[in-house]
């Protein structure tokens, strides 16, 4: 049995210990720069990607692991409307501002949607305005009795880096409206909330790694993505360069 035979047949294994998946067609769905590769996996009606990375050629164990999880549960836990931004809020005339697209609120950690109003995906503004706008808010927890952290500092931990996991979601339902629903119009938002997650990542020793990866596999690959893109928008459209 060749290597390739014996991570298909660990991805069967896979697939029928997890996903409950006994009878599945595998077919190879693409290659990628490095050793990953990416098959889809066919079972009934139902299609799933799954990612094979070689843990001795592509570790992906420290990604598993991307301590913003824990970072996530050390906060304390409040409401959260989960995308709360500019887009999402109102002017009305009584109990302003009118708050809709709600239906996905839940527990979650303080700092949550503070960052999606601050660090907002459609709308940036200068780091001090930020940070003076947290603070502010903080003022208001301590006066209500509300979890504001033991410090000022802490506080703005508990922001920056939630911050990361909010962001780096985004981006991927950034691109996946692009490249699976054929949808381009969050494509131009699309560095504003890359440079989030840059500039957290530089500002934090924890995430230097995320910090390098984003540098060297992402910033740098930019602009051929973006001239891939256009290309593709212009074959979709009929459009001539």
């Amino acid at each position: 049995m060749t290597d390739t035979d014996a991570r298909l047949a660990l991805i069967h294994d896979w697939l029928s210990r997890e996903l409950h998946l006994p009878q599945v067609r595998i077919e190879v769905a693409s290659s990628d720069a490095s050793f990953r590769r990416y098959f889809r996996a066919s079972s009934g009606t139902s299609t799933y990607i799954v990612m094979d990375a070689p843990p001795e050629k592509e570790n992906v164990r420290p990604y598993l692991k991307e301590f913003l999880i824990g970072e996530a549960l050390s906060q304390p836990r409040v409401f959260v409307h989960r995308d709360y931004h500019a887009r999402n809020l109102m002017v009305v005339g009584e109990r302003n501002p009118g708050i809709i697209d709600f239906q996905d609120a839940l527990c979650g950690p303080v700092g949550y949607d503070l960052v999606s109003l601050l660090k907002d995906c459609y709308i940036a503004w200068p780091r001090a305005r930020v940070v003076s706008w947290m603070q502010a808010f903080r003022t208001r927890l301590l006066v209500k009795r509300g979890p504001a952290g033991g410090s000022e500092a802490e506080f703005l931990r508990w922001f920056d880096l939630i911050g990361v996991q909010r962001h780096i979601k985004v981006l991927g339902i950034f691109c996946r409206l692009w490249y699976r629903d054929g949808k381009p119009g969050y494509l131009p938002d699309l560095p504003r909330t890359l440079d989030y997650v840059r500039e957290t990542s530089a500002d934090y020793a924890e995430l230097a790694p995320l910090a390098r990866f984003l540098e060297e596999r992402v910033t740098a690959q930019l602009p051929r993505a973006n001239e891939r893109i256009a290309a593709d928008r212009r074959a979709r459209t009929g459009a001539r360069p």
